[in-house]
């Protein structure tokens, strides 16, 4: 689900909070009636990064329910430091709530009953001018609701 999504909103995104879906309240009616979610600073896994690292393609099909996106969330992060690889490890395999931190709001993805799964891989390269670091990628499906509130 994307709340406050405004055309220029993926230029500004300051900050990516990832929240253990098992550990939030963010049901599929909230979604669907466009609340806010609260989060825990202190059990998410923040990252802090250039908007040209973060990618969200999605798809969407039309379904009785409303339209389903089929999302893809890619952040890149250029720091191979034990600390770094420690915050990922946390998250490793759990279904998570992505929420994308801009100057006017919040963009969500996923939710309770629809979180996405969470992933990341390290980034290598033998050219020393290329990105090393981790590529975080969170999948999954989401609704958006066909009825305006």
């Amino acid at each position: 689900m994307i709340t406050n999504f405004l055309h220029d909103n993926y230029k500004n995104i300051t900050r990516v909070s990832i929240l253990d879906a098992k550990k939030v309240f963010y049901p599929m009616k909230y979604v669907l009636e466009k609340r806010d979610i609260l989060i825990d600073d202190d059990s998410a896994l923040i990252i802090l990064p250039f908007p040209e690292d973060i990618k969200y393609p999605s798809n969407t099909k039309m379904t009785d329910a409303g339209m389903l996106w089929d999302y893809k969330v890619e952040i890149s992060i250029n720091n191979q430091s034990a600390l770094t690889e420690n915050q990922l490890m946390r998250f490793l395999n759990k279904k998570v709530i992505v929420v994308f931190h801009h100057n006017d709001g919040k963009i969500i993805f996923g939710c309770n009953e629809m979180p996405l799964q969470y992933g990341y891989s390290e980034d290598n390269s033998v050219n020393p001018a290329a990105h090393c670091g981790y590529s975080v990628e969170c999948r999954g499906n989401s609704y958006y609701s066909k009825v305006s509130t």
